[in-house]
């Protein structure tokens, strides 16, 4: 399986060709399948927060709450991944949240 990346310099554009091992795709994987993971559970936390209490629950907020998710055991799946990705993706879904409510751009919703 061959992966391609694209980068934008200027107006070059560079395309590279990753050759993963099975070993280094089965990590690919397992990070994207966390990161999509915690995407859907922030976006749905953040919209019950939202209609339970009427104001939205902070970037901050959501770290500790995951945080406290990775300390259970039946979340401890979690904890297989660097956490930067995880942060990342709520750090996006914080993101679009706050797009959402300032500019009425598009709202994330849960993907399966």
């Amino acid at each position: 399986m061959h992966i391609y990346v694209a980068t934008m310099l200027s107006h070059k554009g560079y395309v590279y060709c990753l050759k993963p091992s099975p070993e280094q795709l089965t990590l690919l994987s397992q990070h994207f399948g966390h990161v999509h993971f915690v995407k859907n559970w922030a976006i749905s936390l953040k919209s019950r927060y939202y209609k339970m209490h009427g104001k939205g629950i902070s970037k901050r907020q959501l770290q500790d709450q995951l945080v406290k998710k990775k300390q259970k055991p039946a979340f401890a799946w979690l904890n297989e991944v660097n956490s930067q990705s995880l942060l990342a993706a709520l750090k996006d879904v914080d993101h679009a949240f706050k797009r959402f409510f300032i500019h009425g751009a598009g709202l994330s919703k849960v993907r399966l």
